[in-house]
């Protein structure tokens, strides 16, 4: 059974994903999509929308039981997983001593250890020409004082799916990582920007509907990194060129932190 698993599937971009894979691949390459995230209504509901089969798995990818019930329905489908999105994530913000405890845990948690899991589970199961996105950040470029766990697990995503794209490259499997900035969709209110920091990153705000088809254009094309936005690509640039701390120190007089 050919399929597209994508987690975080029933809003924002996780349901963009669903959406255009659907519609870009069909049923010439794919049989169902299943889709991964922890309300079931709005996930019903989303794959009502989508003109392919879809198996609905309502998880909390943090909780082991729940990852091993997807490793358990793999096995006993003998999937080939065509793509792979791994969108689900959880955002933090604030100083880092004030932030709850237990919410860094659950950042680092869903961010790295739920997406390295789920990606090694799907590994026997990629075939030659399958498409794995990490979906990383543009935060990932450069240190960010009051986002200090959450950038620095999206910096993680970032090296883990360039260091993935090099080792199976000779398999035929394309991983990319995925940079956006800060999209139009609910995730602002979730990580409870304060407005300022909004304000700022309003600047560079995407559609998901973009930042998706340059993806997809991506793992078409064998890219190991999806930027969608201008002002992404100048942040990459700038993480590259200048010191971290000068950086650290514009966004001082940005009254970033």
């Amino acid at each position: 059974m050919r399929i597209a698993v994508i987690t975080g599937a029933s809003v924002g971009l996780g349901a963009e994903f669903a959406k255009q894979i659907a519609q870009t691949a069909g049923p010439e390459q794919l049989d169902e999509l299943w889709l991964v995230a922890r309300g079931a209504e709005r996930l019903r509901q989303m794959a009502d929308t989508l003109p392919l089969p879809c198996r609905c798995f309502a998880l909390d990818l943090t909780e082991e039981a729940n990852l091993k019930e997807l490793a358990k329905a793999f096995a006993d489908e003998q999937v080939d997983i065509r793509y792979l999105v791994n969108n689900a994530g959880y955002g933090t913000q604030g100083p880092f001593a004030e932030v709850e405890e237990a919410k860094l845990m659950a950042c680092l948690d869903l961010n790295i250890r739920a997406l390295v899991q789920l990606t090694h589970m799907a590994k026997p199961y990629l075939s030659r020409e399958s498409q794995v996105f990490q979906i990383s950040s543009v935060s990932a470029f450069m240190p960010q004082p009051n986002y200090a766990v959450y950038s620095s697990s999206k910096t993680f995503v970032l090296h883990f799916a360039k260091a993935l794209e090099a080792e199976w490259k000779r398999e035929g499997i394309k991983v990319v990582a995925v940079c956006p900035n800060l999209m139009a969709t609910d995730f602002c209110e979730r990580a409870e920007m304060p407005v300022q920091t909004l304000k700022v990153k309003a600047l560079g705000l995407e559609q998901p509907e973009r930042v998706v088809r340059v993806a997809l254009r991506a793992g078409r094309k064998g890219r190991a990194v999806a930027l969608s936005s201008f002002s992404g690509k100048l942040l990459r640039l700038a993480g590259k060129l200048l010191p971290h701390n000068f950086i650290l120190w514009i966004e001082r007089v940005l009254s970033l932190y």
